[in-house]
């Protein structure tokens, strides 16, 4: 009878098959996430993951299990600051050879802002902020990006609240508006959408 260690390793292969045929099946990635997590090869996954994402950069599926795969990393005891680091590394080239893959951009949000990397991203934050001006300065409407920062500036805006330090809040703000304002013209059929972000960007920063 074959272990469970062999059994995982068919299934994770089962998988493969099935994303050769078809790279954004949910189905297969779902099915390979329980067995990637029962083996705990977390870099071999890596390894596959970014094989995906070299086939197409824009794969929303390949990204989540990068997610996923990080978050088994971390679990392995990885190095929270050197973990950010090469993600930070990875997820900029890739935004910086297609400024307009929103997947990408998602993703860079989730790692800034999800736990435990978050609180690590935010101590030293300037490095984010510095690259989302310069795509922003060469691609002045391009909708994930101006999406991506500001939903960036506004979770700086609600920490700086939330430590009581209204000024640095209220610039933030400001950004993330300025941000949004640009996205009613940018993405006009979303122009609602993008009001009503503005418009209760101050109530979801104080917590009402």
């Amino acid at each position: 009878m074959a272990s469970g260690e062999d059994a995982a390793d068919r299934e994770v292969q089962f998988s493969a098959e099935a994303l050769a045929e078809d790279a954004k099946n949910y189905h297969a990635w779902a099915h390979r996430q329980v067995f990637a997590a029962r083996r705990g090869a977390w870099e071999e996954e890596l390894a596959f993951v970014e094989g995906r994402l070299e086939e197409d950069l824009h794969n929303n599926s390949a990204w989540t299990q990068r997610f996923f795969v990080l978050k088994g990393r971390l679990e392995g005891r990885g190095d929270p600051g050197t973990l950010l680091a090469g993600e930070l590394d990875y997820v900029l080239g890739k935004i910086r050879a297609a400024p307009h893959n929103a997947a990408a951009w998602r993703y860079l949000i989730g790692i800034c802002n999800g736990r435990p990397l978050g609180g690590v991203f935010w101590r030293d934050p300037g490095r984010v902020f510095r690259f989302g001006a310069e795509v922003l300065a060469e691609w002045s409407s391009c909708v994930p990006a101006l999406d991506g920062m500001a939903e960036l500036y506004a979770a700086l805006a609600g920490m700086a609240r939330a430590r009581g330090r209204g000024g640095r809040a209220a610039k933030a703000e400001e950004a993330a508006k300025r941000l949004w304002d640009r996205l009613e013209v940018c993405d006009p059929l979303r122009r609602r959408y993008w009001r009503e972000r503005c418009r209760t960007l101050g109530q979801s920063c104080s917590g009402k």
